[in-house]
């Protein structure tokens, strides 16, 4: 960097006391021609947090302006709050399509073509899951997703565990009304796309080890059984799913062990 860059950034650093007035009276006045307009339209009840959402921006626009660290932690901030919104947006994005998608085939559409569509979702949901199948697989796919956003694994994990209760509770159902599975009315007084959602939901908090979730919140199951091949699905949910969902959000706290004892 040359010697005119260096002077340069230092004169950017270093404000005099005659350029931080001017930006302070700057600032003053335009940010207080925006609350004299408040004052003059706004009615008397409403003007207390105009006013106080004015002198808080006045004041953030001048450290922005005036102090450069400032500037650019905001800058990190900010960046990479919109990093971890736009993944979780992204990841949530895909259960609601699929829920969407389930309230309108199943159940409506023709019984070969409701199989053709939860035959692709299971190609769908056996990648999402074998991509965090085993440890290696796991360990290698959330660090990745860890250097975009540290949120973000557990974002994934969610996103996994709500396309799984989806395409288990859309399976359940079809079977339900097409070939007579049956299910008993629990704390849900009918057998619907949403009760059964709840149910694989509830089994997969009731399996979390130690917290007792459904016990601790006093969370009656939705639905009951008594038939062996519903026990046979609810036993595939938990080692398809609960299994390698858990050992994702347990990830956080294998790192940070891995992290100390580096």
């Amino acid at each position: 960097m040359t010697r005119a860059a260096h002077t340069t950034n230092r004169r950017i650093d270093h404000w005099s006391f005659k350029q931080t007035v001017l930006i302070a009276l700057f600032i003053v006045i335009a940010i207080g021609a925006a609350a004299l307009f408040t004052v003059a339209t706004e009615p008397p009840e409403e003007r207390r947090g105009a006013l106080t959402f004015y002198a808080v921006f006045a004041v953030f626009l001048f450290v922005m302006v005036r102090v450069r660290q400032a500037a650019r932690l905001y800058d990190r901030v900010f960046f990479g709050y919109m990093r971890f919104a736009g993944g979780m947006l992204a990841m949530i994005a895909v259960p609601v399509l699929f829920e969407l998608f389930s309230r309108t085939v199943v159940g409506r559409w023709p019984l070969w073509l409701q199989v053709v569509c939860l035959a692709a979702w299971g190609v769908l949901l056996a990648g999402a899951l074998a991509l965090i199948g085993t440890k290696q697989m796991r360990n290698r796919l959330l660090e990745r997703v860890a250097r975009f956003n540290i949120g973000l694994p557990a974002a994934y994990s969610f996103s996994v565990l709500m396309l799984a209760s989806l395409f288990f509770s859309s399976v359940t159902f079809i079977l339900v009304n097409e070939r007579g599975l049956t299910l008993d009315p629990g704390s849900s007084k009918e057998v619907t796309l949403g009760s059964l959602s709840d149910f694989f939901f509830w089994h997969f908090f009731d399996a979390i080890p130690l917290f007792k979730v459904p016990a601790t919140l006093k969370w009656d199951v939705p639905l009951t059984y008594t038939s062996g091949a519903v026990g046979m699905i609810v036993l595939l949910f938990k080692v398809v799913v609960i299994t390698p969902v858990i050992g994702a959000f347990t990830w956080y706290a294998k790192r940070e062990r891995s992290g100390k004892k580096m």
